[in-house]
């Protein structure tokens, strides 16, 4: 379902952010994909994220300001590799042209 982007933070970056709960951060729907924390967000017209990879430790802030926000739960099967791995819900943000896409996936 397409969601706006107060509605993606309210709904999800918020709260991931505040439980500092571990999602998985896939790009483009490919099948790597990388461990993440929603470490800081800025809604509202900056429309921000910062996530740290545990992995790596590494931070990087992502721009959403441009991106077709959508959610679904596990149920809907738009990643079948996901799928296998027993997700509550899907985040996903597509940004135009070329530049690809972004699936956080928030384990069960």
């Amino acid at each position: 379902m397409n969601c706006s982007p107060d509605e993606a933070f309210d709904l999800f970056l918020t709260p991931w952010c505040a439980s500092g709960v571990e999602l998985l951060l896939s790009v483009n729907g490919g099948i790597a994909s990388d461990p993440c924390k929603v470490v800081e967000i800025s809604p509202g017209r900056e429309r921000q994220v910062s996530i740290e990879f545990t992995r790596l430790g590494r931070q990087r802030i992502i721009d959403l300001s441009r991106a077709k926000l959508s959610y679904e739960d596990s149920r809907a099967g738009l990643f079948p590799e996901l799928m296998a791995k027993k997700w509550t819900c899907f985040l996903l943000a597509e940004f135009p042209g070329n530049e690809g896409s972004l699936l956080f996936a928030l384990p069960i």
